[in-house]
């Protein structure tokens, strides 16, 4: 299945995985989990759309600085997306970590999880946000 990259979609992709980050870090209320599977199609896609780029690409990397330099200047990108980039591993870590975080919601509704678990589970929504804002960066730069 083929989804639709918009931009103002991803823009509202990457608040709602940053504000499920801080629901989770800091056990406040999960924001509705009405659109979650299509916010995590988005991530998905966007991650496909960087493993695409060619692995030799994310070596112009500055480990360590959070940038990528092209062309068009300097992105930001953190060192997490450009290691897996390198391996050629965002798609696959990409959709690992939708499916963990599937599962905590399915036990989370089933009662099989409390809110202590829900902190391990704020790195796993950051993660899907930074695939979102590389994707946004590159598009924005004309990379992708």
């Amino acid at each position: 299945m083929t989804i639709a990259i918009e931009q103002q979609n991803l823009e509202k992709a990457e608040q709602y995985f940053s504000d499920l980050k801080d629901a989770l870090e800091y056990h406040r209320d999960l924001p509705s989990l009405d659109d979650f599977q299509y916010y995590c199609q988005l991530s998905i896609a966007c991650a496909e759309r960087l493993d695409s780029l060619p692995r030799n690409f994310w070596d112009k990397g500055r480990y360590g600085l959070g940038s990528i330099d092209t062309e068009q200047g300097k992105i930001y990108v953190c060192d997490e997306v450009i290691n897996y980039g390198q391996q050629g591993n965002i798609l696959r870590n990409s959709v690992s970590t939708v499916n963990a975080l599937r599962l905590f919601f399915e036990g989370l509704v089933e009662g099989r999880y409390s809110r202590n678990q829900f902190e391990t589970l704020s790195d796993f929504s950051e993660e899907l946000r930074r695939y979102i804002a590389t994707y946004i960066g590159f598009r924005r730069g004309g990379i992708l």
